[in-house]
């Protein structure tokens, strides 16, 4: 943490209280290290393969901190679960349009939104 989060302040090193306004920061910094800790914890979880640990520990560190890290890995356990069908399956009647994402599309014949300038009217410019 580098600044205060009630007035902005910039903070020394390991300084327990704000200088500026007084607020105590030990809690704070307390906080900061447990979701810390829960993120190392759900990496090695990670690594291990140990998916449900993983996201337990990940949801209790965002519980504690908005850590962008622990969104992104979130967001990366939730990525498998989407695109379970694998690559090329057609969703089921019903389903989002997000789980057909990977579908191939056909291509449609473009069509003019303007009559082309010989069909128009007399008296009317092109373009």
């Amino acid at each position: 943490m580098e600044r205060c989060p009630n007035c902005r302040a910039r903070l020394e090193g390991g300084a327990q209280h704000c200088r500026r306004c007084g607020m105590e920061l030990g809690l704070l910094r307390d906080t900061e290290r447990a979701a810390a800790a829960l993120l190392e914890r759900a990496v090695a979880a990670l690594a291990g393969g140990d998916q449900r640990r993983a996201r337990v520990c990940l949801e209790r560190a965002r519980a504690l901190s908005a850590d962008e890290l622990a969104g992104q890995l979130l967001g990366f356990l939730d990525g498998p679960r989407r695109s379970a069908a694998g690559p090329g399956s057609r969703p089921r009647h019903g389903a989002s349009p997000a789980a057909g994402a990977g579908r191939r599309l056909r291509p449609v014949a473009h069509r003019h939104r303007y009559p082309a300038p010989a069909q128009r009217g007399p008296g009317k410019a092109g373009a």
